[in-house]
């Protein structure tokens, strides 16, 4: 009796290895899934910000100068391998602006769309439209 009570011990031992085995590579999926979706919200919430940036770089030139040229912003070396470009397009009687932000391979882009308003002599620049590409 006390052998045969032995084995169904050696046998629940066993089974709940298993089932523990189970719960630790399920969780281990859910832990994993949850660190990816947590490190593309930070990457993507910071491609924002810089697209932000972007905007109100060219919002400011053409403030200043009514005019835009296509080119890189200047980031802090904190930022690492992060970029942004502004590039102005031609498009009718709006300027429509192609703005890119990449941090190293993942990258995001909006076009702003200016009005030219001729409140002053010299005219102004309206942003009126800004779309996620």
């Amino acid at each position: 009796m006390r052998s045969r009570s032995r084995g169904t011990m050696l046998w629940m031992a066993l089974v709940l290895l298993a089932i523990i085995g189970v719960v630790i590579a399920a969780t281990a999926g859910v832990v994993q899934s949850d660190a990816r979706r947590t490190r593309d919200e930070v990457s993507g919430a910071q491609l924002r910000q810089l697209l932000q940036a972007g905007q109100s770089a060219a919002t400011e030139e053409l403030a200043r100068t009514t005019s835009l040229k296509a080119g890189s912003l200047k980031l802090p070396a904190e930022i690492g391998d992060a970029s942004v470009s502004i590039r102005p397009e031609a498009g009718g009687p709006d300027l429509h602006v192609r703005v890119e932000a990449r941090i190293g391979n993942t990258k995001a882009a909006q076009t702003l769309t200016y009005k030219h308003t001729f409140v002053t002599e010299r005219g102004e620049y309206t942003l009126i439209d800004a779309r996620l590409d």
